[in-house]
């Protein structure tokens, strides 16, 4: 009798076994059947055609014990840049110039709200803020908030502020940013 339900138990046991593993190997997340995902091959970086608006433009003097700076371009929109005290180590030059146009970023209409900021490649200690409210509002859906390096090279999405009901833009380097709109074949 001892030895029926020690065998009852490990043909059991074999079943259970058996059929774990087979609800396993079928499972739709298992990691067997996923694909491969390469972490050190860079990715093909994506560059823009970016033409600016050189009528609307602003320069001014940011100091290490931080500095604002506005500019609303024509269309409205307006751009507004807050360094923070310690980002800069000297007394800097900087400009902001309102982007005309951006050709092959993946926005719905190509119209976009962005800014070129200059001197190209600056480094900041600390974040600096972007502040964007464009002149026709972007539902939050449809927002793609993005930036550039130099001229237009490595567009790519930006860093933004998530607590915030504006669009704000965290930068540690200058180039370019701005918002465009598109829906899920553009992201």
């Amino acid at each position: 009798m001892k030895n029926q339900r020690l065998a009852l138990f490990v043909i059991v046991l074999v079943f259970v076994s058996l059929a774990c593993n087979t609800l396993v190997s079928n499972s739709p997340n298992n990691v067997s059947n996923a694909p491969a995902v390469d972490f050190t091959t860079p990715a093909e970086p994506l560059n823009v055609t970016v033409q600016l608006n050189e009528a609307d433009t602003i320069s001014g003097m940011f100091s290490p014990n931080g500095s604002t700076m506005s500019l609303i371009a024509k269309d409205g929109t307006v751009f507004k840049l807050d360094v923070p005290p310690n980002a800069l180590e000297v007394d800097t030059a900087i400009t902001m110039t309102a982007v005309k146009s951006i050709e092959g970023a993946p926005l719905d209409n190509g119209a976009v709200s962005a800014v070129q900021l200059e001197p190209s490649g600056l480094f900041f200690n600390e974040f600096v803020t972007l502040t964007i409210i464009p002149a026709q509002e972007i539902p939050i859906e449809k927002q793609i908030i993005f930036a550039y390096e130099g001229t237009g090279q490595d567009y790519h999405l930006a860093i933004i502020d998530p607590k915030s009901r504006e669009i704000k833009i965290k930068l540690l380097e200058f180039s370019g940013a701005g918002v465009g709109s598109g829906g899920d074949k553009e992201w």
